[in-house]
């Protein structure tokens, strides 16, 4: 009689080596809590690692400061690499900005190399592809791979990308094709072997947009031209293209762009190796927008019904809304029909007051709404205490002149914040009990 063999178990699992996860497993192991980073790849060579990223101030410079690598990060940024141009098919220049604007350039791979050299030896495990992750109950959960190994862990954290296996547990959005594709090709050498292309992408980022296509290069490390050929199709072209036979794909994507300069052209044209596809897939826009406030939906009172004051220096409310309330106290009544859509009604308690070092308190404001919780694609929160499906939270009372901004626009303050005397207009701010922190942006 065999017995099935006991799972492996981790403390804490990361799917994923990317730049998130990396992240992620170096913060944490300079707070002395180890991890295993599974991934996919067989080696952390064994495929490309893409292009340039722009690493923004307030997302992943930060981050890297908290990983205790921005010096390192600084070493491997391309000079000039924030340089802007934008064309037209007649490579006639329509903006051109060199200035430096805090977001520098780094190649993904450089970037990546840096992460995994600063972690512990062992700490990503490699050819682990996870094809199932499944609740345990007790925020356990069993990761299976590919190989039949089955793995448990107390904390299971998702970095794997668009096509994630671990977001299913938390979401039901799935990525979907754009209807944009790209196809990549590189210009190796290009100062020597191609100055004219080289003269146009210039330093930095070349954008060649007309006629609802585009021809996108920027500059790599080593006089590298990485290009993207931008088309608006039907994702079934790019398998009608036959890349396997370069010359006869470079013709066929050609042809989409007769009579442009032929200095753009030859971004393509003149391209070294093979040409790759990439279909251009995103999760819906809704799946990462804060919930719209209808006349069914818990999720939020606009800010327009908000009477964070009974003084006059408080916003005054929209038409439409009639104020129920006194300060400090939540409350929207619909006043005409025509109302409904933006003055929803929502419980009139008042959110309680947070005093130095309290918790944060429950309250209407925290009320979870449901995960089919109607959304604002395209807009901002509908309201101070607007939350995503299954990520609810929590208001505390902070300070607010009369100069200061909207609730809207207003950034979450400390928790800690004591209560503002009652002479003060009273604001609310609204944080995630589950957070994500500011991410990598293209």
């Amino acid at each position: 009689m065999t017995t099935a063999p006991i799972p492996e178990h981790h403390p804490l699992l990361v799917v994923g080596a990317g730049l998130g996860g990396l992240t992620l497993a170096r913060v944490l192991a300079l707070h002395g809590v180890g991890c295993t980073v599974l991934d996919r790849d067989a080696d952390r060579d064994a495929r490309s690692q893409g292009g340039m990223l722009d690493l923004h101030e307030d997302t992943a410079q930060a981050a890297l400061r908290e990983a205790g690598l921005y010096e390192g990060f600084r070493r491997l940024v391309q000079p000039g690499g924030e340089a802007t141009r934008v064309l037209d098919r007649h490579a006639t220049v329509h903006h051109a900005d060199d200035a430096e604007g805090g977001r520098p350039e780094v190649h993904r791979a450089a970037l990546r190399d840096l992460l995994l050299d600063a972690l512990p030896a062992g700490t990503v495990r490699w050819g682990a592809q996870v094809t199932a992750a499944t609740p345990l109950g007790g925020g356990r959960h069993e990761v299976r791979l590919a190989d039949g190994t089955t793995l448990t862990t107390d904390l299971l954290v998702g970095a794997d990308g668009a096509w994630s296996r671990v977001r299913p547990l938390v979401s039901d959005a799935a990525p979907a094709y754009t209807g944009v594709s790209f196809v990549e090709a590189d210009l190796t050498d290009a100062d020597r072997r191609h100055p004219r292309a080289a003269a146009l992408v210039g330093s930095g980022l070349l954008f060649a947009l007309d006629q609802g296509k585009g021809l996108l290069a920027h500059r790599e490390p080593g006089a590298r031209l990485h290009t993207y050929v931008a088309l608006r199709c039907p994702a079934e072209l790019l398998d009608s293209l036959g890349l396997a036979d370069r010359a006869a794909a470079r013709r066929r994507v050609l042809a989409h762009f007769d009579g442009w300069d032929e200095g753009l052209r030859s971004l393509l044209a003149d391209g070294d190796g093979p040409l790759v596809a990439r279909p251009v897939h995103a999760l819906p826009v809704t799946a990462n927008r804060a919930p719209a406030c209808t006349p069914t939906s818990p999720c939020a009172a606009p800010p327009s019904c908000w009477t964070p004051s009974a003084s006059p220096t408080g916003p005054p409310p929209a038409a439409g809304c009639s104020p129920t309330s006194t300060a400090g106290t939540r409350a929207c009544a619909p006043s005409s029909p025509t109302a409904t859509a933006r003055s929803s009604p929502v419980p009139s308690t008042p959110c309680p007051s947070a005093t130095a070092g309290s918790a944060l308190p429950a309250s209407p404001c925290s009320a979870t709404p449901p995960t089919s919780c109607p959304r604002s694609p395209g807009r901002a929160p509908t309201s101070p205490c607007s939350t995503a499906p299954n990520s609810p939270r929590l208001c505390w009372p902070v300070r607010r002149t009369p100069s200061a901004p909207s609730p809207r626009t207003r950034r979450p303050s400390s928790p800690a914040a004591s209560a503002p005397p009652a002479s003060r207009p009273r604001a609310w701010s609204c944080a995630s009990a589950r957070t994500r922190p500011g991410g990598w942006r293209r």
